[in-house]
């Protein structure tokens, strides 16, 4: 039987670097913006993410999109 995956939520995370740790190593947090429109394509949620890291009071280190499905089959 074929499984089909059905999306029904995507999120937009930035991850950034809110300072340095006593052990050395960045200390990160993730800024999520939730209830993107799925048909929102890759190219315009990076566009918005990139916009967005310039006004960020911290250096953004990656963006990252997450798709939400349920598996039918």
């Amino acid at each position: 039987m074929a499984v089909v995956a059905d999306r029904y939520d995507s999120d937009l995370v930035l991850q950034v670097v809110t300072g340095v740790g006593d052990d050395g190593k960045d200390k990160t947090k993730n800024k999520t913006i939730s209830k993107i429109s799925l048909t929102a394509t890759d190219e315009d949620l990076y566009a918005v993410a990139v916009a967005m890291a310039d006004v960020l009071k911290y250096e953004t280190v990656s963006i990252r999109r997450i798709n939400k499905n349920i598996l039918l089959g």
